[in-house]
């Protein structure tokens, strides 16, 4: 479980971030930065550099968040 970090003309993975839990949508880029919410009950989003595949940043919602969630 994890996200991963492609080379766009070839698709072979440039980087690979394991990640605990299970990702709860697809990944939001902002820059060179992507950003993964989480499903737990912390509301968890991780901040990550995207040219090297780590984690720069941690938020936590406080509760669950997404879709289906209330």
């Amino acid at each position: 479980v994890g996200v991963s970090g492609r080379a766009l003309r070839s698709g072979s993975v440039v980087w690979h971030l394991p990640l605990t839990g299970v990702v709860q949508s697809p990944p939001i880029f902002s820059g060179p930065y992507a950003y993964v919410l989480m499903r737990d009950a912390k509301g968890t989003i991780f901040e990550i550099d995207t040219e090297v595949g780590e984690i720069i940043g941690r938020i936590e919602l406080g509760r669950r968040a997404g879709p289906g969630i209330t």
